[in-house]
């Protein structure tokens, strides 16, 4: 199974971690826009988006959403990381599930 992650931020590379650790035979990808990767780690306020407990689109299926695209608002710190952290767990464990990997998130 081949997975694209879209933004280089601390949520993007924890989810990389965490996808290749429970999935290890996943081809994974991260694409960043700007030319230094994990530079931007401030939550910011933005666009809105549509998301069930898996943190996947209830109108693109496989699409998942975790870390600054969730409109996450707080002081640039410890929050924000864990903010990125648990919502990238989240979609690493939604997305091991639907690929059936052979560890589960309890085994990592």
């Amino acid at each position: 199974m081949r997975t694209a992650i879209v933004g280089g931020g601390a949520a993007g590379f924890f989810l990389a971690i965490n996808l290749k650790e429970m999935c290890p035979q996943m081809d994974i990808t991260i694409f960043e826009k700007s030319k230094k990767v994990l530079a931007k780690v401030e939550v910011s306020g933005g666009g809105r988006c549509n998301c069930t407990n898996t943190l996947e689109s209830k109108n693109l299926p496989s699409v998942f959403f975790a870390g600054e695209v969730l409109d996450i608002d707080g002081v640039t710190g410890g929050f924000n990381f864990q903010a990125a952290w648990t919502t990238a767990y989240t979609v690493a464990c939604a997305i091991s599930q639907q690929a059936r990997c052979s560890q589960s998130p309890s085994e990592v």
